[in-house]
C-alpha cells in the first residue's frame, strides 16, 4: 500500500494524488478530497517531503480557488474543487460533487497534521497561513447565526461525504470539521497579521456556536438534520445486483431515502475522537452501520478506525481487511479501472491510528494500542519531526524502538517518556 502511494503522488508541488494514482484511466486522472484527507496524513507520518509537496500544490491552487468562490456566488475566501486536475472545478454533478464544502476543512485538517507531524512552520509563510484564513472565509459566507435557534451557527444546503445524502442542512462531518478549521485560522490568521482582531473574533464566535446536531431519543449525534426523518431503505428487498445503489437508481430516488453510500458521521469519529463520549460513539456506530452500503472504498477504514477507538477489536479487524483487500482481492470489481488510493492509505491509517491509537498530543506522539489476537503482532513505522520510530504490538505489549533521528517524547496510554537509544516496551491497558 505504501509503496503505490508513493509511486504515485507528486514531489514537486506541481501535482498531487490522483484517485488511481499512475494505475488506471478511472477518474481521468483527477484529484479529489481523500487526498488531502486519506493520503496526506499518512505521508505527514511516513514521507513528509511529499506531504509538503501536496501542500504546496494547494496553495498554489488558492486563486483558482478564490474564483471557484466567486462563481458559486461567494463574495469573499476561497472554495477548493471537489474535483480537479489544473485548479478547476471539473465535477460535472453540483449536488454530490460541487456541493462538498468540507473540502475546505478537509485540506485544512492536513496542513494542521502535517505542522503536528514536522513541527515545520515555514509551510505557513510559504502560504499556507493565507490558503488556512482564505478557505476559513467561507464558512462566514455560507452560514450564519440563526435567532431561530438561540443565535447557533448553522451551515445549510452542503452535501457531505455521504453523496447518497445531497444538499442537506448541518451535516456533522462538515461542521465538526469547520468548527476546528475556523479556530485554527482565526489563531494563525491573527499570528501572521492576515486578518484583523474583528474577524477572528467573528471565526471563534461561529465556531464557539457552531449547531451539532443530535438526536437525544437515540442518544446520537446526527448525520445531518433531515437524515432519519426520510424513508428508511427496502434493504431486504434489494437485490444483490442493483449494488452499487448509484449504477440501479436515479439520484433523487436515493436522496429521498434513509441510507448512507460511505462513512459521514463516522468519519467525524475516526478523526475527532475527542469530541465524542465513548458511549456515543458506540451507538453512533450501530446505528450508521445499520444504514450504510458502503458502496465506496473510502468508507471501511473509517469504520475500521472508528471501531478501533472505542475499543471493538473484532468490528474494526472486519473493516480494515476490506480496506487492505479491496485492490489485492478486487472486492468491489473495479480494480481494473486502477488501484484505489484512498483506500490504501486508509489500510495504514486503521493500523497505526486505528489498532495503535497513534496521535499528536502537544510535543508527544502519543499511542494507545489494541491487541489484534486473530492476527497476532502488528507493526509499522512513523517519523515524528525528524525521527524514525519503530512501533511494533504483540498480544500482550507494544514496543517502540528510535531507528533514527533525536529522541522523542512519546506516550503510552496515560504516561509519557522519552524514546531514546534503548527500545521501551510497555503492557497493554484494557480495551
Amino acid at each position: 500500500a505504501l509503496f503505490q502511494l508513493v509511486q504515485a503522488a507528486g514531489r514537486d508541488g506541481a501535482s498531487s494524488l490522483p484517485a488511481k494514482g499512475q494505475t488506471g484511466e478511472g477518474y481521468e486522472g483527477h484529484v479529489f478530497w481523500d487526498a488531502d484527507l486519506y493520503a496526506l496524513p499518512v505521508f505527514a507520518f511516513t514521507r513528509p517531503e511529499i506531504a509538503r509537496a501536496m501542500l504546496a500544490w494547494r496553495i498554489a491552487g488558492l486563486e483558482a480557488a478564490r474564483a471557484n468562490a466567486r462563481a458559486m456566488g461567494q463574495m469573499r475566501g476561497a472554495l477548493y474543487p471537489w474535483r480537479t486536475i489544473s485548479g478547476r472545478e471539473c465535477s460535472s454533478f453540483f449536488p454530490a460533487g460541487a456541493a462538498q464544502y468540507h473540502i475546505n476543512a478537509d485540506i485544512a485538517f492536513a496542513l494542521e497534521t502535517y505542522l503536528a507531524a514536522t513541527d515545520d512552520a515555514s509551510i505557513l509563510k510559504e502560504g499556507g497561513a493565507a490558503m488556512l484564513v482564505e478557505t476559513a472565509r467561507i464558512w462566514l459566507e455560507i452560514g450564519f447565526h440563526d435567532a431561530a435557534r438561540g443565535g447557533a451557527f448553522v451551515i445549510n444546503r452542503v452535501t457531505g461525504p455521504d453523496e447518497y445524502s445531497a444538499i442537506v442542512d448541518n451535516n456533522l462531518y462538515t461542521n465538526l470539521m469547520a468548527q476546528r478549521h475556523l479556530r485554527a485560522a482565526a489563531a494563525r490568521g491573527r499570528e501572521a497579521g492576515l486578518m484583523e482582531a474583528d474577524e477572528a473574533a467573528a471565526m471563534l464566535r461561529a465556531a464557539e456556536s457552531m449547531l451539532m446536531p443530535f438526536d437525544p431519543e437515540r442518544g446520537i449525534f446526527l448525520q445531518d438534520e433531515g437524515f432519519f426523518g426520510k424513508q428508511p431503505w427496502p434493504f431486504a428487498t434489494t437485490p444483490a445486483e442493483n449494488y452499487p445503489l448509484l449504477l440501479h437508481y436515479h439520484p433523487l430516488h436515493i436522496y429521498r431515502h434513509q441510507v448512507a453510500k460511505q462513512a459521514d458521521a463516522v468519519l467525524a469519529l475516526a478523526l475527532l475522537p475527542e469530541r465524542f463520549e465513548r458511549a456515543i460513539a458506540r451507538r453512533m456506530l450501530d446505528a450508521y452501520e445499520a444504514v450504510t452500503v458502503h458502496d465506496s472504498t473510502l468508507s471501511a477504514s473509517a469504520f475500521a478506525i472508528a471501531a478501533a477507538r472505542v475499543g471493538e477489536t473484532d468490528r474494526a479487524l472486519r473493516y480494515w481487511r476490506v480496506a487492505a483487500l479491496t485492490d489485492l482481492a478486487d472486492l468491489f470489481g473495479n480494480t481494473g479501472h486502477g488501484l484505489h488510493m484512498a483506500a490504501l492509505a486508509g489500510a495504514w491509517s486503521a493500523l497505526a491510528m486505528g489498532f495503535a491509537g497513534m496521535r499528536v498530543a502537544g510535543d508527544a506522539l502519543t499511542f494507545d494500542p489494541l491487541a489484534i489476537p486473530e492476527i497476532g503482532p502488528y507493526g509499522f513505522r512513523t517519523r515524528f519531526r525528524g525521527s524514525l520510530i519503530a512501533v511494533t504490538v504483540s498480544n500482550s505489549d507494544a514496543r517502540y524502538e528510535l531507528i533514527e533521528g533525536q529522541p522523542v517524547w512519546l506516550g503510552h496510554g496515560a504516561e509519557r517518556f522519552l524514546l531514546e537509544a534503548a527500545p521501551i516496551s510497555r503492557p497493554l491497558g484494557p480495551a
